[in-house]
């Protein structure tokens, strides 16, 4: 029998080709189109996780801010794909976040009214604004490396909302703002540096700096504005954004300004809450000025009290303050420090002063506070500060001056 010429198993072996064909079209369909459109959904998926996870930053950062509590942030920077066995899958999209120095943010043409706020404050904010100061400040932004989705947004916190930016150059805003609420005006400068990229997840770890546990009043004049400079590529995008949702604030710009201005009509009055965050945990915070808990009027051996408070108006801990019992350096009693609150209580100093201030004359006078301590008397009593106020003393009193305590009273 010859074999060569035998043809039984042929359809067997082609129809087992055949199949083994279709089998390897359909698996390189299947890597072509199926595979990419379930990692763009995987991918998707994480775009909307980490959107959370940048607005739980944002809460923990205002958070910090506001109430001094630290409370770490996670962010997920990646995403790994579903293990496939005969299936292919590219390397797992990884992502970015790091923080972006932007400018500095600037309150102009405003003023510190006369009432409701002592000199030293309203001298420190002349003095502050002449100088053309502002304060620096930061935006985090996070960029996702996806494999298959084309539309995942940049999204970038700045200013108390999270801004996400998509390739197709609109700008949405998925959070809140907290800049102004009715007459409070609120800004959180972010200091401290985040460089992460990668897969894994990474925390964040914001801790105030300088609390916000104080606020000012200012009145704006004319032309006044809170400048906020912004890492979102498209400025005009995001002012226009900005004043469709938020009605009470009216945002301009200008292109490639790299800005946004917030105007403020003329002759409003608002009360300003300033705060520093970190997003590494590093920095501090200086002393800037000194003001009276009170009045700086007391009678003599009365317990007076003073603060100090860094250039967002807030107590600094720990601060130095030189004590004199008279207006010169001869007079020079003690250094103390100051409480977790920013206060000290002397009933011996006259002046107290901050940063080495001299106090024969400060260059800077809202660096020092003078106390004027007297003896208020009715027939033999001595009175306690509470009747005591600061409009009413001659500015010619001294230390162990007897006065009307009727007359005082009565003006009050």
């Amino acid at each position: 029998m010859r074999f060569s010429r035998d043809r039984r198993g042929q359809s067997v072996v082609v129809g087992t080709v055949v199949l083994f064909g279709f089998l390897i079209v359909a698996m390189a369909v299947y890597q072509a189109q199926v595979v990419p459109q379930e990692n763009a959904n995987v991918e998707f998926e994480h775009s909307q996780q980490v959107e959370n996870d940048i607005g739980d930053l944002r809460n923990a950062i205002l958070r910090a801010g506001s109430t001094g509590s630290a409370q770490p942030a996670r962010v997920r920077l990646g995403t790994r794909y579903p293990q496939r066995t005969f299936f292919v899958n590219p390397p797992p999209a990884t992502g970015s976040l790091e923080t972006r120095e932007t400018g500095s943010i600037r309150i102009e043409n405003a003023t510190v009214p006369e009432d409701g706020s002592h000199r030293n404050t309203r001298e420190f904010w002349e003095d502050f604004w002449e100088n053309e100061q502002g304060y620096e400040t930061q935006s985090v932004q996070y960029t996702a490396n996806y494999n298959e989705y084309r539309n995942g947004p940049t999204l970038t916190y700045e200013h108390s909302f999270v801004a996400a930016e998509f390739p197709n150059d609109a700008t949405l805003l998925r959070t809140n703002q907290t800049i102004r609420r009715s007459d409070r005006i609120s800004l959180t400068v972010l200091s401290g540096d985040v460089s992460e990229n990668g897969v894994e997840a990474r925390s964040v770890d914001p801790e105030a700096v300088s609390q916000g546990t104080r606020t000012v009043p200012i009145v704006a004049n004319t032309d006044s504005e809170i400048v906020l400079p912004t890492a979102v590529g498209d400025e005009v995008e995001l002012a226009n954004r900005t004043t469709e949702r938020y009605p009470n604030i009216d945002a301009t710009t200008d292109p490639g300004s790299g800005e946004i201005r917030l105007q403020l009509e003329e002759d409003e009055e608002f009360r300003l809450r300033l705060s520093e965050v970190s997003v590494d945990g590093e920095g501090e915070t200086e002393p800037a000025y000194i003001v009276p808990v009170g009045s700086s009027n007391v009678p003599v051996g009365v317990d007076v009290g003073v603060e100090v408070r860094d250039q967002y108006n807030n107590p600094v801990e720990g601060a130095k303050i030189d004590v004199y019992s008279g207006s010169s350096a001869e007079s020079f009693e003690d250094t103390i420090e100051t409480q977790d609150d920013g206060r000290v209580y002397s009933t011996d100093g006259n002046v107290f002063a901050i940063n080495d201030a001299d106090p024969d004359d400060p260059e800077r006078t809202y660096e020092t506070v003078n106390i004027n301590r007297a003896v208020a008397e009715n027939g033999d009593d001595v009175v306690g500060p509470e009747v005591y106020d600061v409009s009413v003393f001659p500015s010619t009193i001294n230390q162990g001056d007897a006065f009307d305590l009727t007359a005082t009273i009565n003006s009050i």
